[in-house]
This record gives C-alpha cells, structure tokens and sequence, in this order.
C-alpha cells in the first residue's frame, strides 16, 4: 500500500475569535508548499530517591513534560495568500477602496503595522484517513520572503506561534461550516520587484530578502496546564538585507547619502511586487535608516552595493504600510 502524498492534504484556514479556541465560519482553502507545525509532549525522567525504588529510581513513573508546539508554512505570494496572512500579521485593513469603474473591479486593501490587531486563525490539515492534523489560535509571528530574481514564482515563510497543535479523528467543525472559499490564485513571478528610495527607482536587485516580525513570544503561565496560554506581540522589527547594483546618476547619490548608519536621517524605501494591470503590492516603510557601507567596485560593470536596511515606528506613523490591489474577490 502507498503512502498517503501530500498532493492530497489541502489546507482548510479561517479566522479565530478570540473567545474560542476553534473558528465555526468563513472558512478558505489556502495553497501551500509544505508546512512544518509539530508538538512534542513528552516526559522527564523523576529522579525522586525512594526506599522501594530499583537502583534508587522508580522510571515507571515518569514526570509529565510541558507540550512544545511551534511551526510554519511556506506558502505562495499570491492574492489568496497575501489577503489572508496580512490581515494574520496586521489585523484588519486600515482601509478598503473599491474601484467598480474597470473590468475586472478591484480592491486596494490597506494594512499597516504596529496595531495590536493582529488575527488568531486555525489551520486543518488531513494527514490519514480520518486524521486531521489541526492548529489552533496561531498567531503570525513573522513573515519572509526574497527579493532576488528566481525561477518560478514568490514565495514566503510564515512563522507561528502555536499553543497546541492536536491530531483529531474527524475534520474540525470550521472546515464543515459549508464549502470553504477557494479564491483563484494570481502569483507573482519570481523575476519581479523593484526597490526604491523616495518613490525613485535607485538599483536593480541582485540578491536580498525581507523580514517582518511582530517579536511575540508564548505565555507560559503556571496555570496547572501542559500548554502555553497564548501570546503576545512585541515590538515590531523590519529589516532587508539587499545586495544591488546602483543605477548611474542621481541614484548614486541616493544610495550613498542615505545610508549613514545611526547618525543618518530617515528616509523613505518602498518594495514593488506588480502582478498585472488589476494586481500588485507595494511595501511602504517612510522612516528607514541603512547601515553605513561602501559601494564595492571589481569589475568595468556598475557598482555593487550590499547593505541592511531597518524601518521604524515613529509614534503614529507605522513602520510599515502594505498596499495590496486585487480582483474583487468572493
């Protein structure tokens, strides 16, 4: 007999309240590229010295340990996704423009850091016959992608925290709260995207990625259970790493007068995924400071410049802004 293949383990995801542990409504069907959500409950040797104990120890009564549940998924960055793991990182949109005058209509939904909004969501996975892998009250920690040019199309990674994850005999009630959504999927390709400083296109990406962490961490309380409790976020962190040939002219300049380290003034840099006329994201973050480093010059082509780039919340202005354009979806 085969083994059971992945092909045949679609992802079933909603939103959480906050007041249940599973979501009964609106579920979606999520495309995904492999998923690593795991929990160990294991035991601890007691070491307790007793009078009837062999050799000094009784291992028949071992100590229960504290179940450890953590993972992650990587998932495409297409609109289904992107919809659904924003609104998991940053909570509701800010905003919701519909723009009804072109065919196909679309939307622009607006996120923005720092809210303390974010959405709890469950996942259900089937692993066997009648076995469903599921998570529950995940919480999107931190969210990655690349920037550089690549085969196929984008992708991210996803990190959770998770206070359980549990293997149930029968699929959870959200993936039954009628026929999830399955939202047509539109990608972006691997050989887009663009940065810039300022709204100006300054350099041709080589190599780099883009990194997002909410920095939460599991409430482990001693409130007599096995599991954590919950979460809870820090402060946000943005930051690239970029590796990227200058473009000539003013750019240069860019390039060289904002990266000042510490001691340089903020400035604006923004990331350009577009899809087609009717679908992008746009990464804003208006308050950056790059690490000081030299452009480094090994050859007659242009220069190269590799260097780190943070965003900042700066009161109440967020440290990052995601614009995402989309077909109107169902």
């Amino acid at each position: 007999m085969s083994s059971r293949k992945g092909r045949s383990s679609p992802m079933t995801a909603a939103f959480a309240a906050d007041t249940s542990p599973l979501p009964t409504t609106g579920p979606v069907q999520l495309g995904y590229y492999n998923e690593t959500f795991n929990a160990t409950d294991g035991f601890v040797n007691d070491q307790e010295i007793t009078h009837d104990a062999a050799n000094g120890r009784d291992m028949t009564d071992p100590g229960p340990a504290l179940e450890r549940a953590a993972g992650g998924l990587t998932v495409p960055m297409d609109l289904a996704s992107l919809t659904f793991f924003l609104e998991m990182l940053c909570g509701p949109p800010s905003s919701i423009v519909e723009d009804i005058g072109v065919t196909p209509a679309r939307q622009t939904r607006t996120f923005v850091s720092g809210t303390d909004t974010q959405r709890l969501a469950a996942f259900s996975l089937p692993v066997a016959d009648d076995k469903f892998k599921v998570i529950q009250n995940a919480f999107l920690n931190t969210i990655g992608f690349s920037v550089s040019k690549q085969d196929g199309y984008r992708t991210m990674d996803v990190g959770m925290l998770v206070p359980g994850v549990s293997l149930l005999g029968a699929a959870p009630t959200f993936v039954g709260a009628g026929s999830p959504v399955s939202y047509t999927q539109r990608k972006v390709a691997g050989n887009i995207g663009t940065f810039s400083i300022g709204g100006v296109v300054v350099a041709d990406l080589i190599d780099g990625n883009f990194s997002f962490s909410n920095q939460g961490e599991l409430l482990d309380l001693a409130d007599g259970s096995d599991k954590s409790l919950g979460q809870e976020s820090g402060d946000t962190l943005i930051r690239s790493d970029l590796t990227m040939r200058i473009k000539r002219g003013i750019a240069q300049n860019d390039i060289l007068d904002n990266f000042q380290g510490a001691t340089g003034a903020f400035f604006p840099a923004e990331y350009s995924f577009p899809i087609d006329a009717n679908a992008s994201l746009l990464v804003t973050m208006p308050n950056c400071k790059g690490e000081r480093r030299m452009p480094t010059i090994g050859s007659a082509q242009r220069q190269t410049f590799s260097a780190p780039i943070q965003a900042f919340q700066d009161g109440g202005t967020p440290a990052a802004t995601f614009t995402l354009v989309n077909q109107v979806q169902p």
